[in-house]
């Protein structure tokens, strides 16, 4: 929550939204990246400061959009930009999750193993 209001007073004060979500964006990514890292216990890491730097990077993400959003279709009403925002972000959710339990298990059970009782 703090990183979100810093991010936010921030970027009231440039004005600069698109590049401020981009940046959001990257650095998010490098942080998930690190996160998959601290996974590996070989290397040791402390999977817990990573998670904190995704959720301080990604935090700010929806309200960041949501201004860009509303300054980008300036004659609506702030509350209409909101609410197609929220209701994309609700479909695309649940869009990913049906995706994601779709991918979670390609390749497994296509082995050697099934293919036995062929011969």
């Amino acid at each position: 929550m703090l990183s979100s209001v810093v991010v936010g007073s921030i970027t009231d004060k440039t004005r600069s939204y698109f590049l401020v979500t981009l940046l959001l964006l990257v650095f998010g990514a490098v942080a998930l990246a690190e996160c998959g890292v601290s996974l590996d216990e070989a290397r040791g890491g402390d999977v817990r400061w990573s998670l904190l730097l995704v959720s301080g990077l990604l935090g700010p993400l929806l309200p960041v959009a949501a201004e860009l959003g509303v300054e980008m279709a300036y004659p609506l009403s702030e509350n209409t930009v909101l609410v197609i925002l929220q209701l994309s972000c609700n479909l695309l959710r649940a869009l990913f999750i049906q995706l994601f339990q779709a991918v979670k298990n390609v390749g497994i059970g296509s082995g050697i193993e099934d293919m036995s009782g062929l011969g």
